[in-house]
């Protein structure tokens, strides 16, 4: 459960900050975000613990250099929330490993990832009513947003499978 909810956040987090470039027209800035989230999805199949501090200094400065000059900062914020996110749960999910077995994993691992998904929907809901306010709402945008809820909504569905 962690391992998926920590590739999708490093897949959202690259995917919002390449799009955010190649919509401002910096192309090549943009396959260098992609080659890096590639990067960082190998640093965690090869378990190389030294790379998600650099992976997540580096999406935090392209967010704010991407807002800085004036880029779309709906997919500047989704890219350091989600960059927040995958740093978090791959932390998370080396806490979890020294823990007894008679602790409830599981049942962390859940309000770990419901605790993130409350926060993060409510800053997303927060930039998508101030890009409305500031008539930068895009129809990609809203796919995205489309997305992230059919995503929300999967998960909240295995969870009440189980």
């Amino acid at each position: 459960m962690i391992r998926a909810a920590l590739v999708a956040s490093i897949f959202v987090s690259t995917a919002s900050l390449a799009r955010g470039y190649w919509i401002a027209g910096y192309h090549d800035a943009a396959r260098a975000i992609v080659v890096c989230g590639v990067v960082w999805f190998v640093s965690h199949w090869r378990k190389w613990r030294w790379f998600p501090a650099p992976a997540i200094l580096c999406c935090l400065l392209l967010a704010a250099f991407g807002v800085w000059f004036g880029f779309h900062y709906g997919w500047m914020f989704s890219g350091a929330a989600f960059a927040l996110i995958a740093y978090d749960l791959g932390e998370f999910q080396s806490q979890i490993k020294a823990l007894p077995i008679r602790e409830d994993i599981p049942g962390r691992a859940r309000r770990r990832i419901l605790r993130i998904s409350v926060s993060t929907g409510l800053g997303l809901a927060l930039a998508t009513l101030l890009m409305l306010y500031r008539g930068q709402f895009t129809r990609d945008w809203g796919l995205f947003l489309i997305v992230v809820a059919l995503i929300v909504c999967a998960q909240i569905f295995a969870w009440l499978k189980r």
